[in-house]
């Protein structure tokens, strides 16, 4: 009896779950009361789509109950955004507004949209979500806004926790981000569901992917763990970038912009438009290029996309194809802190502590805060990135969905150095024999050996080295001349060079992955996936040119060979129940394979062969009330160490895998006619994470180290209102605490030997990790309805101290620093189907002088002596932009 009267109970629960959920209808009209048929509704919050029929009607089936954010899009019609909650209100009656200047579609959209050709939407979104993870997105015109040519990073500098830094000052060349004080290692990204970081570093080298921006629709950053995706853990956020919409009208837009520092980006962008109701092809192709803000740090940038769609039936299929080629003078040395201050005695206190010649003393001396060490004109960075990547994406009914993907991403290049006075021996080579010959020994150094002063005399290399050897005869008595000087074997070689090298990547990297899909009643969505990929690639040195010795044909100083298997298996689900509950469970499993042997550029053997397993659990939950949404999650996250982790470890450490467990919670309210807001608390507590010592290794990267305990606590806390009819007001403040709980800081001792000394600190600051970020932002947006529209916008970053290493020592920090950046961008139709823009973007208004990042190093010679370097960030720039777009 009673497990009868349990089997209804599960049943009648069963049944509430599956039923309870809500019908939201409605009809899109014009302003005379006449339907609009063919209108696309898209629902921002779970972005589905709907589109109306001959009478104006749609339907979304299966809604959850809470605040639901519309966008509506018709051929001929201004676009509308509206918000609606369920189960208040069932049905809604839209009015659309007639626009002189939309583009007239007489395409099948539910058709298109059904097989996956999304149309573009211009809507922000500070809209109501059930997700249990802090996020910001972004779509085309979001990323647009501030897309003057810099790198993505720059675009994305004022989300939520996020800090970034430019190598040549003005965000064109080398650039990075830090979200939550975590570096791009520790930011895992993907396009299009593919991982971008790099392989080995776990870097994401944005450079080699110039004026992506531009083909990019949408993108997520999802803050902590962040839900399971390819490549490698997020120890500080998930970016997404989705490329994959296409245009169902023809178009062509041509940009151009030019501004400080002679930068200049080109732009061509195109697109077919649905031909034949089955085929879809965009394009574009790019050009950057700039002298930088620090000395000499020019940078040569080109890049492409060209993407291709077919439909047939339910299923379509993407072909993907994008990549760059950059050309960059190498400004990672940084800027001695001397220089900055232009404290005279101590560049020249740097200079001789680092046997800085007559010629870098000089440039030290003359160059100011935009010094760059580097002098040697081919001082450059030279690499080719190409992406290919073929999409499947199958609706087997209106429940289930699949999509596999497969993608080969091809690099290769080098940079370029000069150095001077490197040993023979540090190149693999043998010392040059310039002489060899009988002499008379005419003199003796300080120990009482013989040697010839006239034969010394007689060569002018002030690198060569001398053996004499005293002659002897069968009884070993000295040989001596006719004045009775002992005789001497007398040699004379070169033992080191002036040299340019060349230091290669040649990699590849590909693999597949698979989803699918299955959504129906309280369930919500059950997605499981797998992901396998493969790096292969090469690390090896050449010689272009030696002072004293010709190069060996095919000669490779240095070589190396990694191969890196990752195999991960994720399955995810979320479940809405009746009382506006919603739970995310999410599962991976991850298996990595290492292996990488040869030699460095310090001819030091490496071999390592490590295999590792993750399981990365995660659980979220979300209840929604009215305009709130409250959440927490919980998420566990396992990442295997880089290949300079491996390779730059010291002699007999292994460097250790990290682990963090990652708890968040908080709430959003949501009002479209008032104020939104989210405040998000997070912990992220870490066993054995790899933190940054503050030095760098011999490329430019830095150099980490475990340490067993630490953590990352903080407040994020996010804004956004309609002040007025055309002004919106939004900001964001993140509040953080980041130590780490014991640090041994290991410098050496010069002064006699080479001693190690060890420093023990406790309950210290993470390097990098500012304790206060901020940014405001205020935008005046206008649009009338003859499609002309105005923008006009200033944002304010602020980011508090950082430490350069993990000691909290004062006299090794970056200065907190605030900077606004303005944008000013009118909009015109000129014809049915086409309009220009002109834009004007200003950055640094307040004409600050900051650096953003920076690095340091200690040592002992009698005293400790500390060394730090600053990237500074340019004052006030500009950039100019004129675009045209046709049919778009």
């Amino acid at each position: 009896m009673n497990a009868s009267r349990l089997v209804l109970f599960v049943f009648c629960c069963l049944s509430l779950y599956t039923s309870a959920q809500n019908v939201l209808r409605g009809t899109v009209t014009d302003s005379n009361d006449k339907a609009v048929p063919k209108a696309v509704i898209r629902m921002l919050t779970s972005e589905r789509v709907a589109v109306s029929d001959t009478a104006g009607s749609f339907a979304f089936p299966d809604i959850s109950p809470g605040i639901h954010s519309l966008a509506v899009s018709a051929g001929g019609f201004r676009d509308t955004l509206l918000s609606c909650t369920v189960p208040q209100i069932y049905d809604l009656s839209i009015v659309l507004t007639r626009s002189s200047t939309a583009i007239q579609d007489p395409l099948n959209l539910q058709e298109l949209l059904q097989h996956g050709l999304l149309l573009k939407t211009l809507v922000f979104d500070h809209t109501y979500n059930n997700t249990p993870v802090p996020r910001t997105r972004l779509n085309a015109s979001d990323i647009e806004k501030w897309n003057s040519g810099q790198d993505m990073p720059y675009i994305l500098r004022n989300a939520p926790s996020t800090v970034v830094t430019s190598d040549a000052g003005n965000g064109v060349g080398y650039t990075g981000m830090w979200i939550r004080g975590s570096d791009g290692s520790r930011i895992n990204v993907t396009v299009n569901g593919v991982a971008l970081n790099d392989a080995e570093s776990q870097q994401v080298f944005w450079v080699d992917l110039p004026d992506v921006a531009s083909t990019t629709d949408r993108i997520e950053i999802q803050r902590g763990v962040g839900s399971s995706t390819n490549g490698t853990g997020a120890f500080g956020a998930t970016i997404r970038l989705d490329t994959e919409d296409a245009s169902p009208s023809p178009y062509a837009q041509i940009v151009n912009a030019g501004g400080s520092f002679n930068t200049w980006k080109h732009n061509v962008q195109f697109g077919s438009g649905l031909i034949d109701d089955h085929w879809s092809v965009e394009g574009r192709l790019s050009r950057i290029t700039s002298d930088g803000y620090i000395d000499r740090a020019s940078s040569r940038l080109s890049s492409y996309h060209l993407s291709s769609m077919f439909r047939a039936g339910k299923s379509t299929l993407r072909l993907m194809s994008m990549g760059g080629h950059e050309r960059t003078y190498q400004s990672w040395y940084g800027t001695p802190q001397s220089r900055i201050e232009n404290d005279i005695e101590g560049m020249l206190t740097h200079a001789a502590n680092n046997g800085y010649t007559e010629a870098q003393t000089a440039n030290l001396l003359n160059s100011g805060r935009t010094y760059n060490y580097y002098l040697y004109e081919d001082q450059v960075d030279d690499y080719t990135q190409n992406h290919y990547q073929l999409h499947l994406d199958h609706v087997f009914s209106n429940v289930l969905k699949g999509k596999i993907t497969g993608f080969y991403t091809r690099g290769f290049g080098y940079y370029e150095q000069f150095r001077e006075g490197d040993t023979f021996s540090e190149i693999g080579l043998d010392d040059v024999p310039i002489a060899s010959t009988i002499v008379s020994a005419d003199t003796t150094d300080e120990e009482g050996n013989l040697f010839s002063q006239d034969f010394i005399d007689e060569f002018t290399q002030d690198d060569a080295s001398y053996d004499f050897i005293v002659q002897t005869d069968e009884n070993g008595d000295t040989l001596t001349d006719a004045n009775g000087n002992a005789l001497l074997a007398a040699s004379a070689k070169l033992t080191q060079t002036d040299l340019v090298r060349q230091r290669w990547l040649d990699n590849h990297y590909y693999g597949t992955l698979a989803t699918i899909t299955y959504s129906k009643g309280g369930l919500r969505e059950l997605t499981g996936g797998v992901n396998l990929a493969t790096y292969d690639g090469a690390h090896y040195g050449k010689l272009v040119w030696m002072e004293h010795a010709t190069v060996p044909t095919g000669y490779r100083f240095y070589e190396g060979t990694s191969l890196k298997r990752d195999a991960a298996a994720f399955v995810k689900g979320v479940f809405a129940f009746p009382c506006r509950l919603e739970i995310t469970a999410d599962m991976q499993l991850r298996q990595v394979n290492y292996v990488t042997s040869g030699s460095d550029v310090d001819l030091r053997y490496y071999d390592v062969n490590d295999d590792l397993l993750f399981f990365n659990p995660k659980l979220g939950v979300a209840f929604s009330r009215n305009l709130n949404v409250y959440y927490a999650s919980a998420s566990v996250a396992n990442r295997e160490p880089s290949r300079s982790d491996y390779v730059d470890a010291p002699q007999g450490v292994i460097p250790k895998h990290e682990s963090m467990l990652d708890l968040e919670g908080g709430f959003r309210h949501y009002n479209p006619e008032g104020i939104s807001w989210n405040i998000n608390g997070y912990a992220m507590l870490y066993r054995n994470q790899l933190v940054l010592t503050g030095e760098l290794n011999d490329v430019g990267a830095p150099i980490r180290t475990n340490v067993p305990e630490s953590y990352r606590a903080g407040i994020e806390s996010e804004i956004y209102t309609k002040v007025a009819r055309h002004f919106t007001l939004s900001g964001n403040l993140t509040i953080s605490r980041n130590r780490i709980v014991e640090f041994n800081e290991v410098i050496y001792d010069y002064t006699t030997d080479f001693d190690v000394v060890t420093n023990k600190f406790s309950n210290t600051d993470i390097s990098f990790s500012p304790g206060i970020i901020a940014s405001l932002e205020g935008m005046y947006s206008r649009k009338w309805t003859n499609g002309n529209q105005f923008q006009a916008g200033i944002v304010v970053k602020h980011v508090g101290k950082q430490y350069l290493d993990n000691t909290s020592n004062a006299s090794r920090m970056l200065s907190d620093y605030t900077v606004a950046d303005g944008l000013i961008h009118y909009e015109f139709a000129m014809a049915e189907t086409s309009r220009a823009s002109v834009g004007l973007r200003v950055m640094n208004l307040l004409n600050r002088k900051y650096s953003a990042n920076g690095y340091t190093y200690s040592y002992i010679y009698g005293e400790t002596i500390t060394e730090n370097f600053f990237y500074p960030q340019a004052t006030r720039y500009f950039m100019l932009e004129a675009a045209l777009t046709f049919g778009k």
